[in-house]
C-alpha cells in the first residue's frame, strides 16, 4: 500500500461545518422507547415497518366488520369512540 496524493480538491465546493449539540439522554430514552413501541405495538401500517401485520382499513358499519374479526383481525387504534368511520384492523403475519 502507498500514499494516494490527489492533485484536485476532493469537494470543489465549499463544505458547510455545523456546531454539534449535546443530546440530552431523557431525549433519547423517549424517543427509543417511543420507536421500540410504535415497532412492537403499530397502530397504523406506517408504524409497521418490520412488515408483521396484515392490515384492513373497514368501516365500522360494513357489514364484513365483524367477520373481519372472526377470522382473527383486531382493532387497531387508540381512540376509544368507535361509533363512526374507518378504522385499521391488523393480523399477525404467520
Amino acid at each position: 500500500m502507498g500514499n494516494i496524493v490527489h492533485k484536485t480538491k476532493i469537494h470543489p465546493e465549499e463544505i458547510n461545518v455545523v456546531t454539534a449539540h449535546e443530546v440530552n439522554n431523557d431525549c433519547v430514552d423517549d424517543i427509543r422507547e417511543t420507536f421500540l413501541e410504535a415497532c412492537m405495538f403499530p397502530l397504523n401500517p406506517s408504524e409497521d415497518v418490520a412488515g408483521q401485520y396484515i392490515w384492513i382499513n373497514v368501516n365500522v358499519r360494513d357489514p364484513l366488520f365483524i367477520q373481519y374479526q372472526e377470522n382473527g383481525f383486531k382493532i387497531s387504534t387508540n381512540d376509544k369512540d368507535l361509533t363512526l368511520g374507518p378504522v385499521w384492523l391488523k393480523k399477525k403475519r404467520k
